[in-house]
């Protein structure tokens, strides 16, 4: 129902805790937000650099969403965008925000609500 209002659901710290697999049919979803504990790790760490590769297939096979959480430097923007990472969000690109002060920011970099 939630869907039908055009309301957007992720699964968010995907690959850690309770966001498995198994979730994935669980739930209609429309994509899964990568935990920071991956991004955090790049570019440096092969083991976290597979994962989010591996995410990525999957999650284009699946026809799901995928941004990866924590992004903090431009070094992890360019490991995700070699890997073929769609999306991304962190402090690189603004603090957390209220609604109100994303809808200022977003309008004042050009993107309509």
């Amino acid at each position: 129902r939630l869907a039908a209002l055009g309301v957007r659901i992720y699964l968010d710290d995907f690959g850690t805790g309770q966001s498995a697999l198994s979730v994935l049919h669980r739930f209609q979803i429309h994509g899964v937000k990568l935990d920071r504990s991956f991004t955090a790790r790049l570019p440096g760490d092969r083991a976290a650099a597979a994962i989010v590769h591996a995410t990525v297939a999957m999650a284009r096979e699946l026809s799901l969403d995928l941004i990866a959480e924590g992004v903090e430097t431009q070094e992890q923007v360019d490991v995700l965008r070699r890997i073929g990472c769609p999306s991304a969000q962190g402090y690189l690109y603004a603090a957390p925000l209220d609604a109100d002060d994303a809808l200022h920011l977003a309008a004042a970099r050009g993107v309509r609500a």
